[in-house]
């Protein structure tokens, strides 16, 4: 187990430099590949944020399944702020906006400038940190009533920089574009991430003959609230009908992006919702593992749809892709065991003989 997090770190490392080699061989660029992976892996922490806030917002019995694993979850807050560096890095290659492209949409020169968008960049993680910090431990009994305050607010606060942190790092990859929904619609993609693992954590510690009901109800939730806003913001953009707002779609329909939408639609909520609509089959552990797993995959898709399209003018699906995902994942992962305190043990305290009396 001490070699663990070595080897996670190596195949995660591996699997970023064949990404990298591939990309070369290929002439393609690798940042939109990592990106969107970078994107994927620090929904684990950022999306486990609000989830844990507003379970300690709302409180109840049924939430104590899932407040353990969140709590694991925000805490790769710090292996995601370091993970981003090559993104700051290397901005020239993935913002065209850092370039000199006048951005048409509501973020405009002031706003997007390379120096402010790296301070800013700090500033959210700073601010995440914070707050993983504050609500990784449970609270005391008597100091209930000051963490739901504490919730309150930490909510009001992750609702604002996690909108801001939209528009900077994904929605300003295409500075013609812009939708007033779309970083509600990436929160709920964050949660919906988050959520996933967190099931997936807790349905490996839970018991086989009660099962996960409360939290495959949570997953039907988060799906619908995502489902929501990706038709909404579909909706208004093509009730406009602006040139480069259809523009945005169109690139993401052509080629193989429709059968991935459909695939992200049936991973991500039909068949999520077939699965957990019978509350007895909320109660199987495997079925609720089985959609939790479905939800990642389709919402990994999506954030290769919502990167990629920008640099390549359609979607498709490459080996640099795959191995970015795999290897930004294992480089987590790796940080994580490292990160995770091991156990004391404490070495038995050797007795003296005892005085024998005559």
């Amino acid at each position: 187990m001490r070699r663990a997090p070595a080897i996670v770190l190596g195949v995660g490392a591996a699997a970023l430099l064949l990404a990298l080699l591939l990309a070369y061989a290929a002439n393609v660029p690798m940042m939109p590949s990592y990106l969107a992976a970078w994107l994927f892996w620090a929904a684990l922490p950022i999306g486990a944020l609000p989830l844990l806030m507003a379970l300690e917002l709302v409180g109840g019995a049924w939430s104590l399944e899932l407040l353990p694993a969140l709590r694991r979850l925000v805490l790769l807050v710090p292996v995601a702020a370091i993970l981003i560096v090559p993104v700051l890095l290397r901005l020239h290659g993935l913002y065209s906006w850092s370039r000199g492209v006048a951005s048409h949409g509501p973020a405009g020169a002031n706003w997007l400038e390379s120096t402010w968008f790296i301070v800013r960049a700090i500033i959210y993680l700073v601010i995440w940190t914070a707050l993983a910090l504050i609500f990784a431990r449970a609270a005391a009994p008597e100091r209930r009533g000051r963490r739901r305050m504490a919730a309150g607010l930490g909510l009001a606060v992750h609702l604002v920089i996690a909108t801001l942190a939209a528009v900077d790092w994904t929605m300003s990859l295409d500075p013609r574009w812009s939708s007033s929904l779309f970083g509600l619609l990436l929160i709920s993609v964050q949660c919906c991430i988050a959520l996933s693992v967190a099931v997936l954590i807790a349905g490996a510690e839970a018991d086989a003959q009660t099962g996960l009901p409360q939290p495959g109800a949570l997953l039907l939730v988060i799906g619908s609230i995502w489902l929501y806003f990706q038709f909404m913001q579909f909706l208004t953009m093509w009730s406009a009908d602006k040139p480069d707002e259809v523009l945005w779609y169109l690139q993401r329909d052509a080629d193989g992006g429709r059968f991935v939408e459909w695939l992200v639609f049936l991973a991500g909520f039909l068949v999520p919702v077939c699965l957990l609509v019978s509350a007895s089959l909320r109660k199987s552990l495997s079925v609720v593992a089985l959609v939790a797993l479905l939800m990642l995959f389709a919402h990994a898709l999506e954030m290769l749809w919502l990167v990629t399209p920008v640099f390549r003018r359609h979607f498709s699906l490459r080996g640099s892709d795959i191995l970015a995902l795999v290897g930004v994942g294992g480089i987590a992962l790796g940080a994580a065991l490292l990160m995770r305190p091991r156990p004391v043990t404490q070495r038995p305290v050797a007795r003296r003989p005892e005085a024998q009396h005559g």
